[in-house]
């Protein structure tokens, strides 16, 4: 993070906490604190700090229960908002100044609402209570009242998403009829909204293998999503919940306790076979199109499967202590399929967030070879249109990001009156911005570097060449990362280094600013006393009887008659007057960093 960037965010920090110190001090302590600079301690929050804060907790299993309701959403800078509180709770005077500011703030609070419900005597007496140190917090809440009440009041977090969106000029997201409303025989998943009378017929006065016999056929029908006779779904509370089954009481204690053995392999298939019909909506994103065509494909493994003990059993080559054994590795992979699925719907995951999910998922099967296969090979899938986007930001410059997913925002203005005259660093800093949010995990400790990559081919464009990487290579995810690291970096080499001859050799950066040096910084001092001694008599006039080329035409003439003739870029040069006198320049300067600025 830049110096300038860290001082803005500590400068906004006083402001909210209504704070007069200046931001120089604790400036410099962040920047000699290794949080600013290493991103594995960033990143790294040790289990020390969730047990030192629950036991300072007044509810330490509340707070243990919701640290891990957060986790599992995969809650964003989770750990780096623990290790603060950490800090906070160790800091006695830091604790002793948030405690002493937070009853300020509710004593200013309260004082503002005893004032509107009481008469105008009273109120006398309460303003009276406020001091110099509670202008400031009433200033800006009365700021808030009134953007409330002149109609600027705030948006929710999803109508801002949803005006973001629909407002971005590659935003393609249409609308899909939701079928399995409006059509619930194309659900892949149980019909538990038909008035289905479950056990129509008991089975407790047949034989045992009569019995088994009708439970297989029962079980092969709920393993594809559809019901049976004695072995009926319950309807779902919510579309992530689990799927429960209600198993006919006159079943044979041991057959049933078999099935219900058995019958988590159908509650994993109906979770996976939802989360792939609603993250295939458009709204969704590529990624997540991507790692459902993945599920879908192995669901089609799955009905393989299904199919050939249909065919084993109408051979009445099955028994349910053989069903039970040729599903062991299947029921494996579908439970490893719905964890998945529910992480991600619980955590409302989507582009870079869910890359981070499956990556650590992938590193948690450290020891189990099949289910970290399982996992790489999602991912890999899951990572195809994340790297095709990152491949062209890289290689070409250019952001295809239909749905907003890609760690790269391009806030590029298309108003023509609020394009910048000059393209300034400034303007390159605000055009290409980065979402923390999007970033998947292995990509992190690289992300400063794909954006600068692709901004310096966008500079290369704007000077009016065409750039594209001959080094361009396929990007594959895999768990050594050192693979897309090189091809990154390469990428990342070329645009600096052709950036760097583009500047330094083509358009002479050197040269340009030793030009700068001869005039503003007087390195030739004959220019400037010529050139001052020709225009007195012109500069003596009032500004509106000055006459703009008659000082350039003076310009030229003190540029060819000194010792600035021999600068190749002399003419360049150009005479402006400004709408202000040089005092009110000086102010402007001097305003900067205060109140006044705004």
């Amino acid at each position: 993070m830049s110096e300038f960037k860290v001082h803005y965010l500590v400068k906004e920090l006083m402001e909210h906490l209504g704070s007069s110190l200046s931001p120089e001090a604790f400036v410099e302590n962040l920047q000699k604190n290794e949080l600013l600079t290493s991103s594995s301690s960033y990143n790294c929050a040790t289990q020390n700090c969730v047990r030192n804060l629950a036991q300072k907790s007044p509810n330490p299993e509340f707070f243990l229960a919701k640290y891990d309701e957060l986790k599992a959403k995969n809650t964003i800078c989770l750990r780096p908002f623990l290790q603060l509180l950490s800090g906070i709770s160790e800091d006695k005077e830091l604790k002793d100044h948030l405690e002493r500011n937070a009853k300020k703030s509710s004593l200013v609070l309260q004082n503002a609402q005893t004032t509107v419900g009481t008469s105008s005597g009273t109120e006398s007496k309460i303003v009276d209570n406020v001091t110099n140190d509670d202008i400031p917090v009433i200033r800006s809440r009365l700021q808030k009242v009134r953007g409330i009440a002149s109609g600027k009041k705030s948006l929710t977090p999803s109508e801002k998403e949803y005006y973001r969106k629909s407002h971005h000029p590659n935003y393609h997201a249409p609308v899909m009829p939701d079928w399995t409303t409006v059509r619930p025989d194309m659900n892949i998943d149980f019909l538990t909204d038909q008035n289905i009378s479950p056990f129509v017929a008991t089975l407790g006065a047949i034989p045992v293998c009569s019995q088994e016999s009708a439970l297989l056929e029962d079980l092969l029908y709920c393993l594809e999503g559809a019901e049976g006779e004695y072995i009926v779904p319950n309807a779902i509370m919510g579309p992530y919940d689990n799927r429960t089954f209600t198993i006919s009481d006159s079943i044979d204690t041991s057959l049933s306790e078999m099935v219900k053995q058995i019958l988590p392999l159908a509650s994993h298939y109906s979770l996976v076979v939802r989360f792939i019909q609603e993250k295939s909506q458009f709204e969704y994103g590529q990624v997540n199109h991507a790692l459902t065509a993945a599920m879908s494909s192995l669901i089609k493994d799955y009905m393989v499967l299904i199919a050939q003990l249909e065919t084993a059993f109408h051979k009445n080559n099955l028994s349910l202590h053989k069903l039970w054994f040729f599903i062991q590795p299947t029921l494996r992979t579908m439970e490893i399929l719905a964890n998945i699925a529910n992480t991600v719907n619980k955590s409302g995951a989507k582009g870079g967030k869910v890359l981070s999910l499956l990556h650590e998922q992938t590193s948690t099967y450290v020891g189990d070879s099949n289910a970290q296969e399982l996992c790489l090979y999602l991912t890999q899938k899951a990572c195809v249109p994340y790297m095709e986007i990152l491949e062209r930001w890289i290689y070409k410059g250019v952001i295809f990001d239909p749905y907003q997913e890609f760690l790269v925002v391009d806030n590029e203005v298309r108003d023509k009156d609020e394009v910048p005259h000059d393209y300034c660093a400034d303007y390159w800093e605000k055009r290409y911005t980065i979402e923390r949010e999007r970033i998947p995990v292995f990509l992190e400790k690289i992300s400063d570097v794909i954006i600068r990559t692709g901004k310096y081919l966008n500079v290369i464009r704007q000077c009016g060449k065409n750039v594209k990487s001959p080094q361009a290579e396929e990007i594959v995810y895999t768990i050594k990362e050192r693979q897309y690291v090189d091809a990154i970096e390469k990428a990342y080499n070329f645009a600096s280094k052709t950036l760097l001859e583009l500047l330094m050799q083509e358009n002479d950066l050197m040269g340009r600013l030793r030009s700068v040096k001869h005039y503003f910084l007087l390195e030739q001092g004959d220019f400037i006393v010529q050139f001052m001694d020709s225009c007195e008599s012109e500069l003596s006039k009032n500004i509106d009887d000055i006459v703009p080329t008659r000082l350039e035409s003076l310009l030229e003439l003190a540029l060819r008659t000194s010792a600035a003739n021999g600068d190749p870029y002399k003419d360049d040069m150009r005479t402006q007057l400004l709408p202000i006198d040089r005092m009110s320049q000086i102010f402007k300067i001097l305003s900067i960093g205060t109140d006044e600025e705004k």
